[in-house]
C-alpha cells in the first residue's frame, strides 16, 4: 500500500543505470561510476546533480534510495540551486540494506519555478554515497 501511494505522488524516478532517462533529466558530475549492490545499479561520483521537476501547485519533497553497509561511513551536502537543503550523514550500519530517506523541498526553493538542479556533493574530505534511486514527489512520503 505504501510503495502503491508513493508511486501515485511521484512527479519523476530517476533509476541510476538508465542513461537516456539521466540525459533527459541533465544528469552531471565528476569521475562518475556505476556500481552494482545487490543486484541494482547505483550512482556514485565526487559529485553528481540532476535538474528534476517541482510540483507547481504545492508542496513538493525528493526522496533518495541509499544502501547502507558496514563499508564506512558518509557525510555530504544536498544542493537545490545552490542553497543547501540537507547535510546527509550516513554511518556505517550492521545490517546491509536499501532504505528512502526523503527531504520536504522548502517553498521558498521551489516557488515560481518548474525544476530545480538538485545536487550531492562532499562535505569535507568525505565522499557522497551512491545513489540508488532519486525520486521527486507531490507533498510527503507515504507512511
Amino acid at each position: 500500500e505504501r510503495r502503491r501511494k508513493l508511486e501515485a505522488a511521484t512527479i519523476v524516478l530517476i533509476e541510476p543505470g538508465n542513461t537516456e532517462r539521466e540525459r533527459e533529466f541533465n544528469q552531471q558530475g565528476e569521475n562518475i561510476q556505476l556500481p552494482t549492490e545487490g543486484g541494482r545499479p547505483g550512482r556514485r561520483g565526487q559529485w553528481i546533480a540532476y535538474d528534476l521537476p517541482v510540483s507547481p501547485e504545492g508542496e513538493t519533497s525528493l526522496v533518495v534510495t541509499w544502501f547502507r553497509s558496514a563499508r564506512r561511513p558518509r557525510t555530504f551536502e544536498i544542493l537545490v540551486d545552490g542553497q543547501r537543503l540537507a547535510l546527509v550523514e550516513l554511518p556505517v550500519a550492521a545490517k546491509a540494506e536499501f532504505f528512502d530517506t526523503e527531504f520536504p523541498i522548502p517553498a521558498a526553493l521551489a516557488q515560481g519555478k518548474t525544476k530545480v538542479t538538485v545536487r550531492f556533493q562532499p562535505a569535507g574530505d568525505s565522499s557522497i554515497a551512491t545513489l540508488f534511486g532519486v525520486r521527486m514527489i507531490r507533498g510527503r512520503m507515504p507512511r
